[in-house]
């Protein structure tokens, strides 16, 4: 009797102990994208999932974010993730800048929940999706001196409040364009960051013994003015394959039954949708084509500044 006691104590126990492990593990997961951040972070930064886009938002610390995630911080099985290390080829230009500090970029995602592959960060149980690339592009961006805002509010927030099923998610964007182009009158651009859902073969591309997450651009042609739209997607299409044959896939030019068609495009005529990877990409390598994208966006809009 006694040994089935003491058997019965152990047992509850290690119960016990492995409900703790557990419960400790839950609560120390990262997810980029509807975050939970690191709990020892906490004090220092906070990510909203906001209810509605009139919540009052937390900044967001952008330089820690990326340095966590980029530089040495996110390991996997030896592998170190060190983009700030690796050289990125520079195109000389003369092209103004902007000079203003004012928020002239919109970055947002309209599929926030898109996630890429998690192989080089699971150590840290970090999920990196389509908005951790919305905050690479804002911190590449502003090496140029171009200065942007990424969403924070939830679309899936929205969608469920109001019963909405999945394919409104561009009605519930839509609504964050308008909010934000209120609130900050600077804004010029407006880039909507998406993933492909394709082979890692298709969305993959080596140069110079360098590895790219290829992107494709998306043009609604049932907007009525989508020929507005098309002058800048043509330009980064045809920049980026330029200096970096194949890293794009084209553009994509979608209309008819069972698909959007208009993508908010016809909110301005440099709102664009940017597809970077899919879902077999790596953080490092999605990073890599951000560094490339960024520069090209920087000379466009510095082209483009002239007409403010």
């Amino acid at each position: 009797m006694k040994n089935i006691l003491k058997r019965v104590t152990i047992l509850t126990i290690i119960i016990i102990f492995i409900v703790f492990i557990y419960s400790s593990l839950q609560n120390h997961k990262i997810y980029i994208g509807n975050i939970n951040i690191l709990n020892a972070w906490k004090k220092e930064f906070s990510y909203l999932d906001n209810d509605s886009i009139t919540s009052n938002r937390k900044k967001l610390d952008i330089k820690k974010l990326i340095s966590f995630q980029h530089n040495g911080l996110i390991l996997n099985k030896g592998t170190t993730i060190t983009p700030n290390n690796t050289k990125t080829e520079t195109v000389s230009t003369n092209k103004p800048k902007p000079q203003t500090k004012d928020p002239i970029v919109y970055i947002y995602n309209t599929h926030q929940t898109e996630k890429y592959s998690s192989t080089e960060s699971d150590l840290y149980n970090i999920i990196p999706t389509v908005m951790t690339t919305s905050y690479m592009l804002k911190e590449q961006l502003e090496k140029y001196d171009i200065f942007s805002i990424v969403e924070e509010s939830s679309v899936n927030n929205v969608l469920n409040k109001n019963k909405w099923r999945y394919g409104y998610s561009y009605k519930v964007t839509r609504t964050f364009l308008e909010e934000a182009s209120k609130k900050n009158p600077s804004l010029k651009f407006y880039i909507d960051v998406h993933r492909d859902s394709v082979s890692k073969k298709i969305s993959t591309v080596e140069i110079n013994g360098k590895t790219y997450a290829k992107i494709m651009l998306l043009l609604g042609l049932e907007n009525k003015k989508y020929n507005d739209n098309l002058k800048m997607i043509e330009y980064i299409n045809n920049e980026v394959n330029k200096r970096y044959p194949g890293l794009s896939r084209g553009i994509y030019k979608k209309s008819g039954p069972g698909v959007n068609g208009v993508y908010n495009q016809d909110f301005s005529k440099n709102c664009i949708l940017i597809e970077f990877g899919g879902q077999y990409n790596t953080l490092n390598e999605v990073y890599n084509t951000v560094e490339v994208v960024a520069k090209i966006l920087s000379e466009y809009i510095g082209d483009y500044n002239e007409d403010w």
